[in-house]
């Protein structure tokens, strides 16, 4: 009998360590499974940096074409608008050119009308029959049709500057 609670105090002591043991086991492994879900995270999460990362990196480039293309069209547009100001200066400069011109024919008339009116006055002062002042021969002897007929360029410009 006592053989047989020896034996059977060894086969429970054997029980007891192999339950211990497997418990450690069980508790190495369930630590071993907690680290190895830990780095399955961690590596999950390096991986899914990596792609964000990538997809940062792309989205950015994306932004960078777009952040160009942009630019491309505002200077563009820029050159539009700087290219109409040259033209309208040019026309402007044009204009002023021609404008230039017709002021220098109109100063000749003015200068071939000043020059018609003070021979007409010398004339006029020739004639010993008016005793009046210079300034009323000159507008008396010289009418304003008289004046507009013989320069009909004056003329015109007196008009345009008269609708202005």
């Amino acid at each position: 009998n006592e053989e047989l609670k020896e034996s059977i105090e060894s086969k429970e002591t054997k029980l007891l360590k192999s339950v211990s043991t497997l418990r450690k086991q069980k508790k190495i492994s369930k630590e071993k499974e907690e680290e190895a879900e830990k780095m399955a995270q961690i590596f999950e999460k390096t991986i899914n940096d990596f792609v964000d990362s990538e997809a940062l990196e792309v989205e950015y480039r994306e932004n960078q074409e777009i952040a160009r293309e942009r630019e491309m069209l505002v200077a563009e547009s820029k050159a539009d608008e700087m290219e109409e100001r040259l033209t309208k200066i040019r026309e402007m400069a044009r204009t002023f050119g021609k404008k230039r011109k017709t002021v220098e024919d109109l100063e000749e008339q003015l200068d071939e009308v000043e020059r018609y009116i003070r021979g007409s006055v010398k004339r006029k002062r020739r004639s010993p029959n008016e005793n009046e002042n210079s300034e009323d021969k000159v507008e008396s002897f010289v009418p304003k049709r008289r004046i507009a007929k013989s320069f009909p360029k004056l003329n015109r410009w007196f008009y345009e500057e008269e609708d202005l």
